[in-house]
């Protein structure tokens, strides 16, 4: 299955989807380190799988899911999605991410 597929079907369908879909979505978001996947699964599990995409997130370095991790996951580490944003001197997501 393609990304932006596996992507659409989480967006959809996501806390509907079995747990073997699940875990096979989060082996291949770790695998191919893309933060949109990553994200997107962040926003329909809990607990230490949530954990683990995060660290997808951060490990990609792209200022906007770090911005919507932070924005939209409870319990995400701020400051480390910050000093993405920081880092890579991304002027409008660190405008958004002061706003919010």
């Amino acid at each position: 299955m393609k990304l932006d597929k596996l992507i659409e079907q989480i967006q959809k369908n996501g806390s509907l989807l079995s747990k073997e879909v699940l875990k096979d979505a989060f082996e291949f978001a770790k695998k191919c380190g893309s933060a949109e996947l990553a994200y997107e699964l962040a926003c329909v599990v809990e607990g230490t799988a949530r954990k683990e995409m995060e660290q997808v997130v951060l490990k990609a370095q792209q200022p906007k899911f770090c911005y919507l991790f932070a924005r939209d996951i409870h319990g995400a580490n701020i400051k480390a999605h910050q000093k993405v944003i920081i880092d890579k001197k991304d002027v409008e997501y660190a405008v958004e991410f002061a706003s919010d």
